[in-house]
């Protein structure tokens, strides 16, 4: 397995979602090298490919706003003719 000349790369998106709902989608992805060295395999040969996608909190919650309203409703049954 080659450990050099790895690339890795990570990348976070928010815009939308964090102003909404407080979270980034993000995203990491490793492999390597696609050009080898002198008797090294070529790719996907020479060593482990690793993809993740996770979601990342962004705010702080310190608890919940509940607004209730009372309707009042009419208590009589239509009546039949």
């Amino acid at each position: 397995m080659v450990s050099e000349g790895r690339t890795e790369k990570d990348y976070c998106i928010a815009g939308k979602l964090e102003d909404a709902l407080g979270i980034k989608l993000c995203g990491e992805v490793a492999f390597p090298s696609f050009r080898p060295r002198d008797g090294q395999p070529w790719f996907p040969f020479n060593g482990p490919v690793t993809a993740k996608m996770f979601v990342q909190k962004e705010d702080t919650h310190t608890g919940y706003h509940l607004e209730a309203k009372l309707i009042p409703v009419s208590s009589h049954s239509p009546t039949t003719n």
